[in-house]
């Protein structure tokens, strides 16, 4: 793929201004999201850091030699005082290199990322034009409204006159509205963009607070559009009717609709079944305040008999207390199908100093992930909804997390408190699930008791800061953890009886004096690593040693499918605690490493593999905790053509074992209860409307009851869905 040294040279003709030019802001959805790095500085600077520093971009604009990044927002910026507009889209970078003044110097940027311009049409004799260098295209324009794409190497012209110049092999093409070009395509032509895809790309980049029409030389300014759709005000032109200001306010109705509130139709398979669905998903964002809601109505026949819906997790989400009795039941039942309607609400993230978040969450993990660790309460959805909740606050010299994995439903919960002295970081774990026996096969119960166990899973870590930057950074640690199960009533598996209470022994055996202290203590892990990034590539490498029941990440992303299993192993292990050569293997050491990367803020993706190796009786093998795990995501808009967009997840426990036929696993498949699998593919019809295939794996359940297999896995069956999203 050829890439050039490419300049956007774009002529824009106005009288001559005595003023010099200034680039100011006028909007963003998250202003906490703009990053800027001021002339001579290296260190990006927030809005509030500028304002603490006397610097006003909305009023003063940016100075120049300033670079601007987006991140995770949009951005609209004007020209003054000439009344070209520009949007900076997400993931983006631009840089003011030199603004015009009175002794006629051009107007410099330099472009990563997208951006759309509205450029004031040429007028008189000015000499004023505008010079953006990118790695993909390059454009000289008069007057024009055009998309410019450095990451895709796209240009796309809606109104106005393009041309195009490779600097490199002197190639020069000109594009008419309707038209755009590629140049990593292998060779510098033009092609005819479909109307449907032109709508759509505009659509994505429409102005939010900014109005084409008042650009100098616009379309509207010449008669041509009596209303901008995209801002909602009132243009007024020669023989407008009366209702121009009620079509307006409808645009601006439709513009917040559009913004604002999402609708879905479509089906699902769901336990071997299909059901139709509606889905209602108004989405609010005020600064770093997001939230969103899901309104399902899911059913066989009958959308307007309540009857006849999908009842998740064997929940009536929509009785609201009212299939209850006693007001204990009536409240936790309001609660919980008020909280099932939550998507979503967030504060920030966890790169900010303070955060939360609650809803669907995909990835939680406390600390370095020595006891939680790529959890997902979602992992079933929509067949099984869950509203989990984070927080977390770094107060400087210490600081906390904690984790909720469902409101609606307390089971699994706990946190992290830590330290901090100088680069040294100290951390207290500790991560509870206080009902896993509700997991375990209703069938094994018969002739077993389990005792009603909770898990207990504690940690302790340390952490060192070695390098902290943008461009690269590094940063050692180590971390310990055990489980101590707690038994509420006596158990008995197998003819073995089990005393309750707290089993301290599952992780300190007291009785066997002749042993070495290495030998006594069990159901303990430890591992140790070095993290970090080098430019768009997170990474992590760490060597793990565990014993017993016990692993890293014992709360990962396949922990809900296989909970009632650990039941089931650490009941048979606190059994045989006295017959110490049929507690399992001596130890398990292992390597896991871990990479995400982010391609231009266009594919993001995620893969990390645990290699462990086990130590039994002398002999030495593969163990079968080994873990593998996958994510791809491409963002919507980055295959330019067909549009294309979606993500794919695969996590697994015990990937090379299945695939070997290893003894244990000859009847395990790659999606059965060990696997995590789901994803979405999106094609986008139209502007406000999408068509999408979603696909998961996920538990079987009757009326809220797990189904599972003769080995006593639970059953997994496929959750197939086609829906049609309206955008309004």
């Amino acid at each position: 793929m050829r890439r050039s040294s490419i300049i956007i040279i774009l002529f824009l003709i106005f009288p001559w201004l005595l003023a010099a030019q200034t680039m100011v802001l006028d909007w963003a959805d998250d202003e906490y999201e703009l990053q800027v790095i001021l002339p001579g500085e290296t260190e990006a600077m927030g809005i509030d850091e500028l304002s603490d520093a006397g610097i006003d971009i909305y009023a003063d604009g940016l100075p120049v030699g300033s670079v601007i990044s987006t991140n995770n927002t949009y951005a609209e910026f004007y020209l003054e005082p000439n009344g070209s507009i520009l949007k900076l889209s997400k993931d983006t970078e631009f840089s003011v290199f030199q603004l015009e003044n009175n002794d006629g110097k051009s107007n410099e940027f330099t472009l990563s990322g997208k951006l759309r311009m509205v450029a004031a049409k040429a007028t008189g004799s000015s000499k004023s034009r505008y010079n953006i260098r990118t790695e993909s295209v390059v454009c000289g324009v008069r007057g024009t409204d055009f998309i410019l794409d450095s990451i895709t190497g796209n240009a796309y012209l809606k109104e106005g006159a393009i041309n195009l110049l490779d600097e490199v092999s002197g190639a020069v093409i000109d594009l008419v509205p309707g038209q755009g070009s590629n140049l990593f395509g292998g060779t510098f032509t033009s092609f005819e963009i479909d109307p449907g895809m032109l709508a759509d790309l505009w659509d994505q980049m429409s102005f939010k607070n900014l109005i084409p029409a008042d650009v100098p030389g616009a379309p509207a300014d010449e008669g041509t559009e009596g209303t901008s759709e995209e801002s909602g005000s009132v243009e007024e032109v020669p023989g407008a009717e009366e209702g121009t200001a009620v079509a307006a306010e409808e645009s601006a109705l439709t513009k917040f609709l559009r913004d604002n509130l999402g609708f879905e139709i479509g089906s699902i398979t769901i336990d071997g079944q299909t059901y139709a669905k509606a889905v209602i998903q108004p989405e609010f964002k005020i600064g770093k305040l997001g939230l969103a809601l899901y309104l399902p109505v899911i059913y066989t026949e009958n959308l307007f008999d309540p009857a006849d819906w999908h009842h998740p997790d064997g929940n009536d989400e929509w009785s609201f207390g009212t299939d209850q009795s006693g007001w204990e039941n009536i409240l936790t039942d309001v609660l919980s199908d008020l909280f099932l309607k939550i998507k979503y609400v967030k504060w920030g993230d966890n790169r900010d100093k303070f955060f939360f978040s609650a809803g669907n969450l995909d990835d939680m993990t406390i600390g370095h992930g020595m006891l939680m660790k790529n959890y997902s309460n979602n992992s079933d959805f929509p067949a099984i909804r869950k509203v989990g909740f984070t927080i977390g606050a770094d107060l400087g010299k210490f600081g906390f997390e904690a984790v909720v994995t469902d409101l609606s439903d307390l089971e699994i919960f706990g946190g992290r408190l830590y330290t901090r002295a100088g680069k040294l970081a100290f951390g207290f774990s500790t991560i509870v699930d206080i009902n896993p026996q509700d997991s375990v096969d209703p069938l094994l119960m018969v002739t077993d008791n389990f005792g009603d166990p909770i898990f207990f899973n504690v940690g302790l870590d340390l952490d060192l800061s070695i390098i902290e930057t943008d461009a690269f950074g590094i940063y050692a640690y180590a971390d310990v953890g055990a489980m101590l199960p707690y038994l509420r009533e006596d158990a008995s598996i197998g003819g073995e009886t089990v005393n309750a209470g707290f089993r301290f022994d599952a992780i300190v055996n007291y009785d066997n004096g002749n042993l070495d202290w290495q030998d006594r203590i069990k159901n303990i892990g430890f591992k140790a690593g070095l993290a970090g990034n080098v430019s768009i590539v997170d990474w992590l490498a760490e060597f793990q040693f565990f014993k017993g029941t016990f692993r890293p990440a014992f709360f990962d992303a396949t922990y809900n499918h296989l909970r009632g299993q650990y039941v089931v192993q650490t009941l048979n292990y606190l059994a045989s605690l006295d017959d110490l050569t049929s507690t399992g293997p001596d130890y398990t050491m292992g390597i896991y490493g871990e990479a995400k990367v982010s391609i231009l803020g266009k594919i993001n993706i995620e893969l990390g593999y645990r290699y462990p190796w086990q130590y039994e009786n002398g002999n030495v093998s593969m163990g079968d905790d080994d873990y593998l795990h996958v994510g791809l995501e491409v963002i919507k808009g980055t295959i330019p053509i067909l549009g294309l967009y979606g993500s794919i997840y695969y996590d697994r426990t015990g990937f090379i074992p299945t695939l070997t036929g290893k003894d244990g696993f000859e009847n395990f498949g790659l999606f059965d209860g060990n696997t995590v699998f789901g994803g979405e593919l999106v094609y986008p019809i139209a502007p406000t409307l999408e068509l999408a295939l979603l696909f998961s794996r996920t538990v079987k359940q009757v009326n809220g009851i797990t189904q599972y297999k003769a080995n006593g896995q639970p059953i997994i069956v496929p959750s197939i869905g086609i829906e049609t999203r309206i955008n309004f």
